[in-house]
């Protein structure tokens, strides 16, 4: 039986950034490449609760394996230059721990706000040897899915006067899913909750904009 939607959000923003209902976090730090040091979150194994739909060893199958970075997360929050109160353009990701046996990787860009999910970028068809995206590029062979306000491309605009959270994911994908530009989320999503697929995150809140 496939889990309900409500179940899918779970696994992909509560287990990794919330710690609620399906585990606690941790925190570490990895390098990018222009040598700074970003906080990543992981999930670890949760304690008594258990998540709707899933059930315990699907559940541990998800915890997160893979060390998600950003630059664009700084000491007040996430940055605003990769808003829409900025440039709006994709921010710095990078990763590590991806398996060897990784064939796919997929980035998605989410926001969190007065407990709606928005997809603000979904990037599909990412290269295993590639650990990186640079601000506002799309590497080579990848592919831009159609984001929450219906263009395929990047949308990070939070809900005005609220403050919203931005959870950056990384999934690695044992098969290759071949996506199309412009692909909905319902792939991703079903592919982000495979037993098999290896996954990190990391969030950062954008705090509403203040009038001069």
């Amino acid at each position: 039986m496939r889990a309900p939607r409500v179940s899918i959000a779970c696994v992909l923003v509560a287990a990794a950034v919330l710690g609620s209902g399906c585990g606690s976090s941790t925190h570490s730090a990895i390098t990018s490449s222009a040598g700074a040091s970003t906080s990543t979150s992981t999930a670890q194994a949760a304690p008594a609760k258990s998540t709707p739909g899933l059930d315990p060893s699907e559940q541990r199958a998800h915890l997160a394996s893979i060390g998600v970075g950003s630059t664009a997360i700084v000491p007040g929050g996430f940055a605003k230059r990769y808003t829409c109160h900025g440039t709006d353009i994709s921010p710095p990701v990078s990763w590590a721990g991806v398996p060897s046996s990784t064939k796919e990787l997929i980035v998605v860009v989410r926001t969190l706000s007065g407990g709606r999910l928005t997809d603000a970028w979904t990037l599909a068809g990412i290269a295993p040897p590639i650990d990186e995206l640079r601000a506002g590029k799309v590497p080579a062979g990848a592919v831009v899915g159609r984001n929450s306000s219906g263009e395929v491309g990047y949308r990070l605009c939070p809900p005005s006067g609220k403050t919203a959270l931005v959870v950056i994911g990384v999934y690695a994908l044992p098969n290759r899913l071949n996506l199309k530009p412009g692909f909905g989320q319902d792939p991703v999503l079903e592919a982000a909750i495979s037993p098999n697929v290896a996954w990190g995150s990391v969030s950062a809140v954008v705090h509403p904009t203040r009038k001069s």
